[in-house]
C-alpha cells in the first residue's frame, strides 16, 4: 500500500534550458508527491529546496520501494569525510552543513545523528524543519542503532550499499538480529529527489605525481604492498580510500 502525501506547490528549477537535465526514468510507478501526477514517480518540475518536499519526495521512494524508514550516511563511496559537492547527500536531505552525520527518515519522523562538534551548528540550521537533532554520545541519547531497535522492530530499513561499509552493516544486523531488516536499495532515493539540482560528479584528469614528491617509484611501492599481504597468506588487497590510492600509484 502506498503512503499519500499533502499536495505542494512545485518549485521551478533555476537552470537555463541549455543547462537543465532531463528526469531519468525511475522504473517506478507512483504518483508525484507535489502534483499527484500519475505514471512516473516525480514530474519534470519537482524540485524541491526546502525541507517538507525534500522529506515528502524521499518518503515517496521510500514508499515504492516497500521501505519502512532510509538512512543516509554522510560519506562518499571511499568513506571520505570531506567529500565532493556531488555527495552532500545527507546536507541537501536536512540542510545541516557539518561534515559528520546520520540521516534516519521513516514515515512520520526525521531523525539527524552528529557528534558535539557540531551541536550548535545542527540546532541553528534545523531550526523550523521536521528534523529532530539526536546529540551523540549525550546522557539520554540512543545510538540510531538502539533507536531503531526500539522504534522499529518488525519493520525493513533501506540503505544505499555503496555509501555505507561492510563492518557497519554487519553491526547493525547483529544488533538488529530478525527484529529489524537491512535492505540493500541500490537506486539512491536521495538522488531521486535531488536531480536535477545535483551537481555533476567531479571527472579530472588523471595527473602522476612527480618522483621528487612521491619519493618512491610506484613500481617500487607495488613490490612492496604485494610481499606484505603475500605475508599474510592473501591473494590480492582492496584499497577504496582515495588518500590510499594516491599515495600507492603517484596519482593526483
Amino acid at each position: 500500500k502506498l503512503h499519500s502525501f499533502p499536495r505542494c506547490v512545485c518549485a521551478m528549477a533555476a537552470f537555463s534550458a541549455g543547462r537543465k537535465r532531463k528526469r531519468p526514468s525511475l522504473g517506478l510507478q507512483l504518483q508525484c508527491p507535489c502534483c499527484y501526477r500519475p505514471g512516473e514517480t516525480f514530474c519534470d518540475a519537482f524540485t524541491p529546496e526546502d525541507a517538507a518536499r525534500k522529506l515528502a519526495g524521499l518518503r515517496a521512494m521510500m514508499a515504492a520501494h516497500c521501505v519502512d524508514a532510509y538512512i543516509v550516511m554522510s560519506q562518499d563511496a571511499h568513506s571520505s569525510e570531506y567529500i565532493a559537492s556531488a555527495d552532500e547527500r545527507r546536507a541537501w536531505l536536512t540542510g545541516f552543513a557539518g561534515s559528520a552525520g546520520v540521516a534516519l527518515v521513516t514515515f512520520s519522523e526525521a531523525r539527524l545523528w552528529t557528534d558535539s562538534r557540531y551541536f550548535l551548528q545542527a540546532e541553528e540550521q534545523l531550526k523550523g524543519t521536521d528534523w529532530v537533532l539526536m546529540k551523540q554520545h549525550q546522557s539520554g541519547v540512543p545510538e540510531l542503532k538502539d533507536w531503531v531497535l526500539e522504534h522499529l522492530a518488525g519493520k525493513v530499513v533501506g540503505v544505499d550499499p555503496l555509501y555505507i561499509s561492510s563492518e557497519i552493516a554487519e553491526e547493525w544486523r547483529a544488533r538488529w538480529t530478525s527484529k529489524v531488516s537491512l535492505r540493500e536499495i541500490r537506486q539512491n532515493l536521495v538522488d531521486a529527489i535531488w536531480f536535477p539540482l545535483r551537481p555533476e560528479d567531479p571527472c579530472q584528469p588523471i595527473v602522476v605525481h612527480p618522483i621528487e614528491y612521491a619519493g618512491e617509484p610506484v613500481q617500487s611501492k607495488l613490490d612492496r604492498l604485494r610481499s606484505a599481504y603475500q605475508e599474510e597468506g592473501a591473494e590480492a588487497i582492496v584499497l577504496s580510500a582515495l588518500d590510499r590510492l594516491v599515495v600507492q600509484l603517484a596519482r593526483l
